[in-house]
Formats: structure tokens, C-alpha cells, sequence
């Protein structure tokens, strides 16, 4: 999964904009492992086991915490592993839970959630349907690296396969530190917005493994 760190994000997505290049295209590769992240979405959880949490009122993770919820305490587990969580009930309905394992807190050393005005990446852009992706190291693929997906692997002729394949995906996030190995050649692809209920039991919450990109 991915998680955001919110150190300097202000002062990224500012310089993000000042900088326009030319995006490289991935050369083709085969037995890639690739998964699958989303933002799950709380009105498709129901409500009979509700929790709060404590989060920044903001992107910048500094001051005081506040109190959000209640919420469903299965959609807080699902956003703390996602990295993202939209909220859709109560004062901070329509804004999004995010969490980071790293990076945050005045001092960049904590871990927490924050709330925010979209699912961020970790170098402070918003996620993407469909084109936000990262990359573990050793695949060798620079951030803004731009790919396709080609075949789905061992879920050929899946549902979700058509999907991902549909997507125009560029490298603009990365793995929290541990998350993936560089053995596993991992890419994760980010399906956008939680839109119906039950997504992880769904055909879309897949592991591709032997796929192709280029």
C-alpha cells in the first residue's frame, strides 16, 4: 500500500508547478507484480461499530489535533491501510482522511492522520483514477515515467483486468519505507474513489503477478 508523507507538502506541490518536462515512457517488462490501491469510500461501511480518531485539521500536520467521527471503525482500519479515506458524514463530510506511517508532525518524525482536500501522494500531488502508480526501485522506473499496462498476468480475463488496462499510468507516488521488496518487481496501481460497496471482496481488488508493462 501506499502512504502519503506530508513534510513540505505545500512547498512541493508549489514547485511541482514551476518545473514542466517531458515524460519518459517505460521500456517493456515482464513478470511484474502488480496490486491494487484505492480510497475507500465511508458510506459504504455500515455503522454498527463506530470509532474516532484523532487528525491535523491539515495538510501542513502541525498544532493541535482534532476530533474527528464518529466513524465506521472498519473504514478507519481500511484508511489507515490505504493511505486515504473519504469521509462523507458529520462536520468533515466531503473532505479526506489521510494517514502517513512517516514524515509528518513539525519535526517530520510522526505518524498520524490529517485531514485534507484530496487523497495525496507522496510527493504532496492529489491521487489520480486510473493514472496515479508507483514503482519499487529496482524496476528502475524514474518518477513521471509514463506505461501502460499490457497483460494482467494470472488474472487474464478478469473483470478488473480491462480496467487497469484502460489506464494511462505515471509513476507519481512511492512505497512507505518496508512496504514492498525490491524482489517482488511490485508496481501499484490506484483505482481511484471507493464506488460500490464490499470493493475487497470484489474482482477488483486483485494481485497480478507475470504481468507486463511498457
Amino acid at each position: 500500500m501506499i502512504k502519503k508523507t506530508a513534510k513540505a507538502l505545500l512547498v512541493v506541490v508549489v514547485a511541482a508547478t514551476l518545473v514542466i518536462s517531458e515524460p519518459a515512457c517505460a521500456a517493456r517488462m515482464s513478470n511484474i507484480t502488480a496490486t491494487v490501491y484505492y480510497t475507500p469510500v465511508e458510506s459504504y461501511y455500515t455503522r454498527n461499530d463506530l470509532t474516532t480518531v484523532r487528525a491535523w485539521p491539515d495538510l501542513r500536520t502541525v498544532g493541535p489535533k482534532v476530533r474527528v467521527g464518529p466513524l465506521p471503525a472498519a473504514f478507519v482500519r481500511h484508511t489507515k491501510g490505504e493511505g486515504t479515506g473519504k469521509i462523507t458524514s458529520g462536520k468533515y463530510a466531503g473532505k479526506v482522511l489521510n494517514w502517513s506511517y512517516e514524515g509528518l508532525g513539525p519535526n517530520a518524525n510522526q505518524q498520524g492522520f490529517w485531514i485534507d482536500t484530496c487523497p495525496r501522494n507522496a510527493y504532496g500531488g492529489c491521487l489520480k483514477k486510473r493514472v496515479t502508480s508507483a514503482a519499487v526501485r529496482s524496476l528502475g522506473i524514474k518518477r513521471g515515467t509514463q506505461f501502460k499496462l499490457v497483460t494482467c498476468g494470472s488474472e487474464k480475463g478478469s473483470p478488473a483486468c480491462a480496467y487497469f488496462k484502460q489506464g494511462n499510468w505515471v509513476v507519481k507516488d512511492r512505497f512507505t519505507t518496508g512496504i514492498a521488496s525490491d524482489r517482488q518487481r511490485q508496481i501499484d496501481l490506484y483505482y481511484g474513489l471507493q464506488d460500490f460497496k464490499g470493493f475487497r471482496q470484489s474482482d477488483h481488488w486483485i494481485t497480478m503477478r507475470g504481468a507486463k508493462i511498457n
